[in-house]
């Protein structure tokens, strides 16, 4: 596999006979309204790894609400695409995992790349990362200062 394909979770879902609403996720009161759009990352994230047959699709985030137990928001995310039988592309199921640790979006990133290289045994040569627009400048500062690492890693850890 050459490509990441990174979905950044927001939400940990616990009904998913209701995924297209909010009484399907474990929300906090600012993202009231949100629900359906957390399952439409999901389903973006299936459909542009289909796309990329050479590519990881992995779902990122931790556990970020008590309510939810252990389950973390990657770990909801890949439940939510095999719930809904991966949204037609049935395929993406064997490229697709998860990244339970990250809790803001430079972890997103950075665990990302490091998830891809542990299941791989390489690191990606191109990332699309999925979520909120308002975040895409956040992903860009993050994958210039990832790149960065990266570059200098030295030849025995790659």
């Amino acid at each position: 596999m050459k490509s990441l394909v990174l979905v950044a979770g927001h939400a940990i879902p616990y009904r998913f006979d209701r995924l297209d609403r909010d009484e399907g996720w474990y929300l906090k009161a600012f993202q009231a309204g949100e629900g359906s759009l957390y399952l439409e990352h999901v389903k973006r994230g299936v459909e542009v790894a289909a796309e990329q047959p050479d590519s990881l699709l992995i779902f990122a985030g931790g556990q970020t609400d008590a309510a939810a137990g252990p389950r973390s928001e990657g770990q909801g995310y890949w439940l939510a695409a095999d719930h809904n039988d991966w949204f037609g592309h049935p395929e993406v199921r064997h490229r697709a995992t998860t990244e339970e640790f990250s809790l803001d979006s430079f972890q997103n990133l950075l665990y990302g790349v490091c998830r891809f290289r542990e299941v791989t045994g390489g690191y990606p040569e191109g990332i699309v990362a999925l979520g909120w627009k308002f975040k895409g400048p956040r992903f860009d500062l993050c994958l210039l200062y990832t790149s960065s690492l990266l570059c200098r890693c030295p030849p025995e850890c790659a």
